[in-house]
């Protein structure tokens, strides 16, 4: 059996009867990539039977302009699953940034030890891996943080 053309495969994943932008009813409907998608809702698809998948709005882009975007394949829509040629723009990775706090999208990670974390774990005793563990970190934090990488004031902080 002969393979069907990339070009053609792709475009047989594809739902253009998918929602209207409620913040960008001018851009028309988003065009749905209805085959895997990963965790973030991203359409993927393999160039080859083997090797690895890539981001099927990239693959949108190259379809449309003859070349890969670089570095990064933005969405004028917010639908990480849209693939519409005109929805996605190229941006670096800068704009990407920018375009997902200006959005909204971006979630602030908390740091998950404190001052007083950083003093127990310089104390500790047993494998770094166990004291990750204990205080639901990377071994190489814990390693961090009693080199002084990290943490470097924490007794200062506390008073110590």
């Amino acid at each position: 059996m002969k393979p069907i053309p990339w070009r053609l495969r792709f475009w047989s994943k594809v739902d253009k009867s998918g929602p209207i932008p409620a913040h960008r009813p001018n851009l028309g409907r988003c065009w749905v990539w209805t085959a895997y998608r990963d965790p973030k809702g991203y359409g993927r698809i393999g160039k080859a039977r083997t090797g690895p998948t890539i981001v099927a709005s990239r693959a949108s882009f190259f379809l449309e302009h003859g070349r890969w975007p670089e570095p990064c394949a933005l969405h004028k829509c917010d639908n990480s699953s849209c693939v519409r040629p005109s929805h996605i723009f190229e941006g670096t990775r800068v704009e990407n940034n920018r375009d997902m706090v200006r959005k909204g999208r971006h979630v602030a990670v908390r740091p998950k030890l404190t001052a007083a974390d950083a003093v127990a774990i310089r104390a500790a005793t047993g494998y770094q891996r166990e004291i990750a563990e204990r205080f639901g970190v990377h071994q190489t934090y814990v390693s961090a943080i009693r080199r002084r990488v990290k943490w470097r004031n924490a007794e200062k902080e506390l008073g110590t």
